[in-house]
């Protein structure tokens, strides 16, 4: 009868103890990378007028950012009330510099309820908030990236939003 229990016999080949070692070294890299808080690198909200969201406003986001060779994480927030009436927000999202643009234009669409209505996000009272992942930039070098946000609702005056956020982390 084979013992099912028996460690497996240890190999003296260097390759092998260094590719163990390495696969280790890889392993707690990983994981302490995973635990590290992000640092956020810029991180704003443009407040809409009371009557609505206009449609053709685009809003401006205007980051400074200090370092070079960076991959930021880039989140579009957005705050509404119970009054939105419709359950996703489509937004159009472009990111420039002084002297190009840096990621062509892009289209989201923001869920801000479930299929049975529910709003998504934390909220409290009639006001809810909720953070979308929106991909990575890259950022070359420093200076201002200029990040603009357009609703693509067909609707002249977008009602129930109250303020939409950008955020960088690191």
């Amino acid at each position: 009868m084979r013992n099912l229990f028996r460690l497996p016999r240890r190999s003296n080949n260097p390759f092998h103890a260094r590719l163990s070692a390495l696969l280790v070294s890889m392993a707690a890299a990983l994981l302490l990378g995973a635990c590290l808080p992000r640092q956020t690198v810029y991180h704003h909200y443009e407040s809409l007028p009371a009557e609505g969201w206009h449609k053709g406003d685009t809003l401006r986001f205007e980051a400074q950012v200090p370092d070079s060779q960076v991959y930021c994480r880039l989140n579009v927030e957005v705050r509404n009330r119970n009054d939105y009436p419709y359950r996703n927000l489509p937004l159009r999202i472009a990111c420039l510099t002084a002297d190009s643009l840096q990621l062509p234009p892009d289209t989201l669409d923001i869920f801000l309820a479930n299929d049975d209505g529910g709003w998504l996000g934390t909220g409290l009272g009639n006001y809810y908030q909720l953070s979308q992942f929106v991909g990575s930039v890259h950022i070359r070098k420093p200076g201002t990236y200029t990040f603009q946000v357009t609703c693509l609702l067909p609707d002249t005056v977008v009602t129930g939003i109250n303020d939409i956020g950008i955020r960088l982390e690191r």
